[in-house]
This record gives structure tokens, C-alpha cells and sequence, in this order.
């Protein structure tokens, strides 16, 4: 009887380690993978330059193109248009597991008047990886000029000799 509940014990224990093993994630602070980071920056610049079709030929074969492309005029009102700045990589995440492999990049686009912050996920398609999902969160700098000029702009005194 206790070699039975012992068994059952180790089996237990090897079924508990066998499902670990299925996935592995890891989140960290820093650098990340280059080569995956510049692919998200290039989704990126390829959104704020209204690169609309070279954007949606890097999708997953799993996201819905027309609901992507519905989206894209929202999202483009809310960065400025033309070449953005070299982004900041504040964070990255990896997964791998039975299912997919996926890696997720969180960059910063400082801009005079707002900093653009993006966490694009991309998946393993085979022997590419693709943009799985982007997402973009805008904060708007305070404005310091007490005449609603843009910050940074020289303000003329009035009533100074």
C-alpha cells in the first residue's frame, strides 16, 4: 500500500514538471531581441508614414486584415504624420509554448508634444515572425506657455520696455 501512495506520489510529481515544461515565458526590462525590436519600429513607421498596404502585408495570417485597416485612420489621427523618432525599448516579453511563440516589445516615440508609446506582439509563422497585434497609447506633454503656443516656442512679453 505505501509503495502504491508512493508511486502515485512521483508520478504526481512528474506529471506536475512535464506540464511545466509545456511553455516558458519570460518579461524583462532592456534591450530584448534587435532584430524583432526593429521590426516593430518599422510597423510603426509604416503607421504614422500612412504605409497602410506594407503594414498589413507584416500581419498575422490570424488577424482580420478588414478590421485591422478599419482601424488604421483612428490610430494614424493620433500620432503625427512623417518620420518618427528612434523609439526606446521600455520592455519586452517572450513566450514559447505548444501553441505559438511570441514575442512582445513595448517602445517610447518622444515626440516634442507627446510621447507615443507602442507594445507590438509578433508570432512565429513558420520561419517569419508577423505582427500579431498593435497596440498604440498617446500622453500629451504639458503645454508651459501661458498662451497656449506650443511648449518651447518663444512667448512675447507684453508691457515689458
Amino acid at each position: 500500500m505505501m509503495f502504491s501512495r508512493l508511486r502515485q506520489y512521483f508520478v504526481a510529481i512528474g506529471l506536475v514538471a512535464g506540464l511545466s515544461a509545456c511553455h516558458f515565458q519570460t518579461s524583462n526590462l532592456g534591450a530584448g531581441d534587435e532584430a524583432l525590436n526593429a521590426q516593430a519600429a518599422d510597423a510603426y513607421s509604416q503607421l504614422v508614414l500612412r504605409q497602410d498596404d506594407a503594414l498589413l502585408a507584416q500581419m498575422s495570417e490570424r488577424v482580420n486584415q478588414a478590421e485591422v485597416q478599419a482601424q488604421l485612420p483612428m490610430l494614424q489621427g493620433m500620432v503625427p504624420e512623417g518620420t518618427p523618432p528612434e523609439p526606446e525599448v521600455v520592455g519586452h516579453e517572450s513566450y514559447s509554448g505548444t501553441d505559438a511563440r511570441t514575442y512582445t516589445v513595448q517602445q517610447n516615440y518622444d515626440y516634442r508634444d507627446r510621447t507615443v508609446h507602442t507594445a507590438t506582439r509578433l508570432i512565429r509563422e513558420g520561419e517569419v515572425w508577423k505582427v500579431l497585434s498593435f497596440n498604440v497609447n498617446v500622453t500629451m506633454k504639458a503645454q508651459t506657455a501661458p498662451t497656449g503656443e506650443p511648449a518651447g516656442e518663444p512667448v512675447a512679453a507684453e508691457g515689458t520696455t
